[in-house]
């Protein structure tokens, strides 16, 4: 059999069947259901395409005799802002993706695991094409979406509630701001305290995290980040420590000694010990 990966079989390139095999879609026969055995595909349509998931060492790998596929069904959509937490991989159940100028729907339930020699006879038979591959931010997103199905770590509960009602009544600023700066932001981090689902006040800290890009643009986006945390401490229940009259103070109290109070850093300056006292949330699609 001949390696996937010599074939060009890696984590994020879209797999197509070629539009010179006739009649049956060739994929029926190797996906035929989804992961989940109550419920059944209704079919795979001609139109349809399969992202590979399996990680580039599973593909190589001898002792690993399947690679995991999510099936890309076509999808129509007329107004993009209607669905952007679907785009940007809040809904855990479903995510859509734009190709070009064609969008794809990929569901939880259609993710199905197929032979790799299997994948590979249809490769060299054209019957499968490698259509084309994720750029890394789609990638990521994809990658993120599967993740964090099991591993997002939510806020306390009345705080989430305070920080989606900010979002809502400034209109959602914050949220663009992220977003038109996603080459600069690679992640957000948060401090709140307490842990308490149902407390009455929380204390916070945010830290942006930039990138090489983002660090030369460090103090506009401090300045927006101060906007942000001003503006959301304004809600009776929420206490940010880093516009405190005594920032240095802080210290001296019972807040963790990692604790970082400024609001923007970069990855060099973040480190393990800041990483564990302020972890990085399910927050993170606000900046892809």
């Amino acid at each position: 059999m001949e390696e996937l990966i010599e074939l060009n079989v890696r984590q994020g390139c879209i797999l197509a069947t070629n539009s010179e095999v006739k009649g049956t879609n060739a994929l029926f026969e190797i996906v035929k259901s989804g992961r989940l055995g109550d419920i059944k595909n209704k079919g795979v349509p001609d139109n349809c395409k399969f992202l590979v998931l399996t990680q580039d060492c599973n593909i190589s790998s001898k002792s690993n005799k399947y690679i995991e596929l999510a099936q890309l069904k076509k999808a129509k959509v007329k107004d993009e802002s209607k669905i952007e937490h679907i785009i940007l991989g809040k809904d855990y159940n479903k995510l859509i993706l734009k190709q070009g100028s064609e969008y794809y729907e990929l569901s939880e339930i259609l993710i199905t695991k197929v032979k790799k020699d299997t994948i590979s006879e249809y490769i060299r038979k054209t019957s499968i094409i490698i259509d084309t591959s994720l750029d890394p931010r789609t990638k990521k997103i994809v990658l993120d979406w599967r993740l964090l199905t099991y591993l997002r770590e939510p806020f306390p509960h009345n705080f989430n509630t305070a920080l989606w009602k900010y979002f809502t009544e400034s209109d959602n600023w914050f949220n663009g701001f992220l977003l038109n700066n996603q080459d600069n932001i690679h992640s957000i981090r948060f401090y709140v305290e307490p842990e308490e689902e149902q407390a009455a006040q929380y204390d916070f800290s945010i830290c942006v995290l930039l990138t090489d890009a983002g660090a030369a643009q460090q103090d506009i986006i401090e300045k927006e980040v101060d906007k942000m945390v001003r503006q959301f401490s304004e809600y009776p229940e929420i206490n940010c420590l880093q516009i405190s009259d005594d920032v240095n103070g802080l210290d001296e109290q019972t807040f963790p000694e990692n604790l970082i109070l400024s609001l923007t850093s970069t990855l060099d300056e973040f480190t393990f010990a800041n990483a564990y006292v302020m972890p990085e949330f399910n927050f993170q699609y606000l900046c892809y």
